[in-house]
Parts: C-alpha cells; structure tokens; sequence
C-alpha cells in the first residue's frame, strides 16, 4: 500500500488554517496559543509524512528510481522535506516570542527585586498569519509534486515498443 501525505497532514494542515483564520485584536495571547498547537500538531504530521514516504514500502520507493529526472524529483522532495521542517519550528520559535509579549507579568511581592525592562516590541500578528499562510501553500504544492511523480511514474512507459 502506498501512503500519501494526505493521510498524515490533512488534519494538521486543517488545524492550522482554522487557526490563522481567527480573530487576533484583544486575544492576542489566546491566537498565540492556538496557533502554536496547531504548528506542534503540523509538525508531528510531517515528520509521520516524512518517514512514511521515505521508508522501504513508502512512495519514494514506489517510483521508478532508473531514470534520472525521476531520481532528481525525488531528491528535490526530500530536501523540500527538511525545509519545511526547519520553516515549521521557525514559525514555532516566533509564535513563542510573540507569546511572551502578552503573558500576564507577576505581580512582586514586598521582597522581590524589581523585574529587568523587557524590550520585547508587539509581535506582526499579520507577517506570522502570512508567513504560515505560505507554508501551507508549499505544502499543499509539496504534496502534488509528490503525487505527480507517482503518478508519471506509473504512466509512464519506457518499454521497448510494444
């Protein structure tokens, strides 16, 4: 059985749209929040995607691996794989600052040292719903790339004239 990104990624992908498309104004922290689950979930997804596809029974190994423009393909997506993940646990590190900016501070008790300044600026809401909003389309186009390579494979035929 071949598996496909789908059966991994559909649910986190859908996790993550609905989260961008909440509301931010006056629940900045709750948006945050929400938006960081769903790129932890995203993640546990892709990389499920990632060693389901590159495993011994898995799509990669489906394909017809003698010709090289199929070998380039496949090579090509499996670096796409790692930069979707580096890009995952960016969005990650930046939701967590943003996050930061909008935690409660504690209130000092009568011992306490006063708190360092914090210099943290009010996080771009709209470049962090945009940049993720990419990152669902690469996945979305990542996906196909890997659906017409088996499909191409399996159509294709390289015989010697039938």
């Amino acid at each position: 059985m071949i598996h496909t990104q789908t059966d991994v990624l559909l649910l986190p992908r859908d996790e993550l749209a609905l989260a961008l498309t909440a509301e931010v104004v006056g629940r900045e922290l709750d948006w945050a929040e929400s938006y960081s689950s769903a790129l932890a979930t995203l993640e546990d997804g892709l990389r499920q995607h990632i060693a389901l596809v590159e495993s011994d029974d898995g799509i990669f190994a489906k394909v017809e691996l003698t010709r090289p423009t199929v070998l380039r393909q496949i090579n090509h997506l499996r670096r796409e794989h790692i930069d979707l993940l580096h890009e995952v646990r960016e969005l990650q590190r930046l939701v967590t600052t943003a996050t930061r900016a909008f935690q409660p501070r504690r209130v000092p008790g009568p011992f306490d040292l006063p708190e360092a300044e914090s210099r943290a600026c009010v996080p771009d809401f709209g470049a962090l719903r945009d940049r993720a909003e990419r990152l669902l389309a690469l996945l979305e186009r990542h996906e196909e790339a890997e659906h017409l390579i088996v499909m191409e494979s399996v159509t294709t035929d390289i015989g010697a004239g039938d």
